[in-house]
C-alpha cells in the first residue's frame, strides 16, 4: 500500500515495506510443522517459528501461495500423508488421523478432502491402482 504526505508543497511517497515468504522461510515452516505432525500444530506457534505477527503470516500466505495459514498447515500434514502411503503395508485411514495430530477421523476426512479435493477413500482407491500398474 502507499501513503501519499504532503511536505513543503511537495508530495513524498511513503513506501511501506512488504514481508515476503522467502524460501527458507517456507522450508523453515515446513519442517517445523513435520516436526509437529503428532501434535496439533497452531497458527500463532507457525507465526512464531517465522518471527512474525500472525496477520503478517496470513497476508504473505494467502497473497504467495493462496492459502491461509491453516490451510497451508493442512496441505503439509496432507503431503506427508500421502507421502507415508509409500512406507505402509496396509493403510488404514482410521489410524492416520491420530498419527497425524488430528482429533478426529471427520475432522482429518473433512481436512483431506478440502486440500486434495477427493475423499481419502478415492485418494486410496487411485494410489491402490497407480501401484498396481507399477507393478
Amino acid at each position: 500500500m502507499n501513503n501519499s504526505r504532503a511536505t513543503e508543497g511537495k508530495i513524498r511517497v511513503v513506501m511501506k515495506k512488504k514481508r515476503k515468504l522467502y524460501r527458507p522461510q517456507y522450508v523453515k515452516a515446513s519442517r517445523w510443522i513435520l516436526e509437529c505432525l503428532d501434535g496439533n500444530v497452531k497458527v500463532y506457534e507457525l507465526a512464531r517459528c517465522l518471527e512474525m505477527h500472525r496477520s503478517t503470516l496470513f497476508k504473505i500466505l494467502k497473497d504467495k501461495i493462496g492459502l491461509s495459514p491453516k490451510d497451508f498447515i493442512c496441505k503439509i500434514k496432507i503431503e506427508a500423508i500421502r507421502s507415508s502411503f509409500e512406507e505402509m503395508k496396509e493403510i488404514v485411514p482410521k489410524v492416520l488421523p491420530e498419527k497425524f495430530g488430528y482429533a478426529s477421523y471427520p475432522s482429518f476426512h473433512r481436512a483431506f478432502k478440502r486440500i486434495t479435493g477427493m475423499t481419502i477413500w478415492k485418494f486410496i482407491k487411485i494410489y491402490r491402482k497407480h501401484l498396481q500398474l507399477d507393478t
